[in-house]
């Protein structure tokens, strides 16, 4: 007799639909004349639908969207927060790897600038009369091309 008796809510907290109450009625006179459950529920299927289509309280359908849509944000700000640490710890090692580069750099142009100063200071140390082997001159070049 369930399926001719729209209800919401299970067990203990279920609710029945003002509709329900035409059918308790012809139960009762039907029980009242005598039939057997058997009777009653032959007379409630050609009576009644079988399928009867619940009508959801507006305010219990607005609180499921209100869960779906609470559900749907966590969801999201779940997803936010895992790629938010994704980032943040992409963003460190990328530091970190700044950071030794930037200190290698450091140490190669520190050596690169101790060679240039000692090469400097060789040159000015150096005598005026005796020349730094430069390579070729372009005199020299010249009495070599020419016969």
């Amino acid at each position: 007799m369930s399926d001719f008796l729209p209800t919401t809510g299970r067990g203990p907290t279920r609710h029945f639909h003002p509709q329900t109450r035409e059918v308790f009625r012809r139960v009762q006179t039907l029980y009242a004349a005598g039939s057997n459950t058997k009777q009653v529920i032959a007379v409630l299927r050609r009576e009644f639908p079988a399928t009867i289509v619940t009508v959801a309280i507006p305010e219990s359908n607005e609180r499921a969207h209100e869960h779906k849509d609470v559900a749907t944000v966590q969801s999201a700000l779940v997803t936010l927060m895992e790629q938010q640490t994704a980032v943040q710890t992409h963003l460190g090692h990328m530091q970190e790897r700044f950071v030794q580069e930037f200190r290698e750099t450091e140490t190669r142009l520190g050596e690169r600038d101790r060679q240039l100063t000692h090469t400097i200071r060789l040159i000015i140390e150096q005598k005026p009369d005796s020349r730094v082997n430069m390579g070729p001159t372009r005199d020299s070049l010249t009495a070599y091309c020419l016969p």
